[in-house]
């Protein structure tokens, strides 16, 4: 069901030049996803991926910040999409160009196992808000990090884990954002809104009653499956929604059952 996939991330060069074109084949033969992020040629890495979903025409673009000191063969430089401010400027004129209603991008970036977005992030996303993209998502760090809006692009900085194979609690919480994309013409050209933007909080545990590696949102959760998770949810709510004057609406966790009156 996922319908957009980014294959730029720290990891994309770890198999060296078969590991990626081994990927982008697999993408290829399913046909069942958009990707961005890497390509098998130069050609293919010069356009924009583009999707149309509910009469809206969307980019989609994906960018890492690092690939752990890893190069691309000389002249292969598509197979994995570095960020760059010029790179990005040139991808968001080709989606323009095309005629593209909504530019997402997909953000490989920022620090492990940090809360709070770094410099660098901050200022890519003030970047991409400058080139009028609409939607940042983000990635990397292995926890949930806030949700804001930089002028009018709403920016999701982390989505922490959703599914992973990693043992502590706050590694285990990860982010699901639903929105409406709302279209409409403003002053003689075409401009987009999000609405009900909403974040729910989801569990990932190794084992639980449930099996293992399952995903449990926070408004299907029980005792049985985390102890103590109305505070859990809580302290990783506050996360997310962050101290700035925008702030995402979040699902509530699911109630803890009443007592047994005796």
């Amino acid at each position: 069901g996922f319908n957009l996939v980014s294959l730029a991330n720290n990891h994309t060069l770890d198999r060296g030049e078969k590991g990626v074109l081994a990927s982008l084949e697999y993408w290829e033969d399913k046909n069942r996803a958009v990707t961005a992020g890497s390509c098998a040629d130069k050609e293919a890495g010069e356009e924009v991926s583009l999707f149309e979903a509910g009469g809206i025409t969307c980019a989609f673009m994906a960018y890492t910040t690092s690939t752990n000191g890893l190069k691309a063969p000389g002249g292969k430089e598509y197979y994995v999409s570095l960020y760059s401010f010029e790179r990005a400027k040139a991808d968001v004129e080709k989606a323009r160009k095309k005629k593209a209603d909504a530019v997402i991008v997909s953000m490989h970036w920022g620090a492990e196992y940090v809360f709070d977005p770094t410099a660098e992030q901050k200022k890519i996303a003030a970047e991409l808000a400058s080139l009028g993209v609409n939607l940042v998502i983000g990635h990397h760090p292995h926890v949930v990090q806030p949700v804001s809006m930089v002028k009018d692009t709403l920016v999701i900085y982390s989505l922490g884990n959703f599914i992973s194979a990693q043992k502590e609690l706050y590694k285990l919480i990860g982010l699901m954002v639903s929105l409406d994309v709302v279209k409409r013409e403003k002053d003689g050209r075409i401009d987009i809104a999000f609405e009900n933007v909403t974040g729910m909080l989801t569990y990932n545990p190794r084992n639980s009653v449930l099996g293992r590696y399952v995903i449990v949102p926070f408004d299907m959760m029980t005792e049985a499956v985390l102890k103590n998770y109305p505070e859990v949810y809580k302290k990783y709510a506050a996360v997310v929604k962050g101290k700035g004057e925008w702030q995402i609406a979040m699902r509530p966790a699911a109630p803890l059952p009443r007592k047994a009156k005796k």
